[in-house]
């Protein structure tokens, strides 16, 4: 899954994100407690990670 969200101003895109979001495990152990999320946004054209 991957969600993506737009931030507008005075209707001009001023910042976007891309999240990819993997599908839920049955088991809760099976993803460790301090995984972190896959998140790039893009603000003016540049690149943040």
């Amino acid at each position: 899954h991957i969600v993506y969200a737009i931030a507008f101003e005075n209707g001009r895109i001023v910042g976007a994100l891309e999240r990819e979001l993997e599908a839920a495990e049955d088991d809760p152990a099976a993803q460790p407690a301090d995984a972190e999320p896959v998140v790039t946004a893009r603000r003016h054209g540049e690149l943040f990670r």
